[in-house]
């Protein structure tokens, strides 16, 4: 995300916010988002944009009709393959706008998210709600409208409000580890997001193979190193910061798995050669980067780095959801890490108590774009922010990006 300086305090807010509890529990009620994957199972492409600067707000309304007004139409703004919805945050009575646009119906390569992006903008352009101070808008079936839109203001033209876009799509393990070299390396790529909050991504490479016996450096292929950079990534995320209340483990890196681990894990399972995966992930989690270079965690690991000797340190992180009061709420490194060998991924069920969102597609795979091999979903995350004016141009560029992605790694790695 890159943003205006005058800005920088309300994005801060909403990107690091995590998604305020109802007052009574619903673990099971999970959003239903749009982003895949498509009905035929051919290459679709979903994107959310969320607008830090575009509000609404109705003083009093209690967090339970606050959230549920998430995801819901806004003043019945809507079209072919796209709608304007609410977006929430922490505090009751208040509310984002976020564009979504629809992952399960839009196709890679047919231009439709190019033309759903700019029949988007134009009808907010044409709509200008805000161009009239304190206009009221109404939200499909919320119990609290009106809503005021507090911003932006009247000097504010449509063209210009900043959007923070999310994508969704089909990508080979192996096109993900190329981005996630160029994100380690800060070069730029529409897919490629820039954090402002802490990155707890690590990008696993071969020399973190040294101590591995069962397997040669040499023979790893980038769909491995991808899968372990994100089991890597979400579990050390855990080290000296636990998670807050209804914080999400997505949030801490800009790579999200919507399939499960499992489905994840079974791209590459071939490759590990029946590696038990807890003992693989201990001796991966010796290493850290310190000054460029790798060096030996001296909290996960004794020895040297030639030779680690993992300790009990790594195993033992927990993710904790201290606002759920869910049996699945309380997870630790090595029950997840086991589990995805014994083909069951807790950490879905972990964040099923906060939003569904990592793996919450299960293991439904898209084919990759004029090919036939299903590869999992992920969501880009922390994208460069765009405005509506640039809304078309960056579909276009998406769009364009997934497929060169896709014939550039068009074979799986051997």
């Amino acid at each position: 995300m890159h943003i205006l300086p005058y800005m920088l305090p309300v994005l801060l807010t909403a990107s690091a916010a995590s998604i305020a509890r109802s007052t009574t529990e619903h673990v099971d009620d999970i959003m239903v988002y749009l982003d895949g994957p498509t009905a035929d199972g051919s290459a679709g492409i979903g994107v959310e944009l969320e607008s830090p600067f575009f509000k609404f707000a109705h003083p009093g309304c209690s967090m339970d009709d606050t959230n549920a007004a998430k995801k819901a139409v806004v003043d019945k703004r809507q079209g072919k393959n796209w709608l304007l919805t609410a977006d929430t945050g922490v505090d009751p009575g208040k509310l984002n706008a976020e564009f979504i646009f629809d992952g399960q119906k839009i196709k890679v390569g047919t231009g439709e998210l190019a033309k759903a992006g700019k029949a988007a903008a134009d009808d907010l352009v044409k709509w200008y709600p805000w161009q009239k101070p304190q206009t009221e808008v109404q939200i499909a079936n919320n119990k609290c409208n009106p809503w005021k839109i507090t911003s932006p203001t009247s000097k504010d033209k449509p063209e210009t409000v900043p959007w923070d876009p999310q994508v969704t799509a089909p990508m080979p393990l192996e096109a993900l580890y190329s981005i996630m070299q160029m994100h380690k390396n800060n070069k730029a790529h529409v897919l490629n997001g820039i954090m402002l909050r802490t990155d707890y991504f690590i990008l696993v490479t071969k020399p973190y193979f040294t101590p591995v016996k069962e397997i040669k450096p040499a023979a790893l292929s980038d769909d491995v190193l991808a899968f372990c950079s994100l089991v890597l990534s979400y579990a050390k995320s855990l080290d000296g910061k636990p998670l807050k209340p209804d914080e999400s483990p997505k949030l801490r890196t800009p790579f999200m798995p919507r399939n499960d681990f499992v489905t994840l894990y079974n791209q590459v399972e071939s490759k590990l050669k029946g590696i038990p995966l807890l003992p693989l992930f201990e001796k991966l989690a010796c290493y850290k980067v310190s000054a460029g270079k790798l060096a030996l965690d001296k909290k996960f690991c004794t020895g040297t780095a030639k030779a680690p000797v993992p300790n009990k340190e790594f195993a033992g992180l927990t993710f904790k959801n201290t606002a759920s009061k869910s049996p699945d709420a309380t997870l630790t490194v090595k029950a997840w890490i086991e589990g995805i060998a014994a083909k069951k991924d807790l950490l879905t069920a972990f964040d099923k108590t906060i939003d569904g969102s990592i793996g919450g597609l299960g293991s439904k795979t898209e084919k990759m774009y004029q090919g036939t091999r299903n590869v999992p979903l992920f969501e880009f995350r922390d994208l460069k922010d765009i405005t509506t004016s640039g809304i078309e141009k960056f579909m276009i560029q998406v769009d364009t990006a997934v497929q060169d992605l896709h014939k550039k790694y068009k074979v799986a790695p051997k």
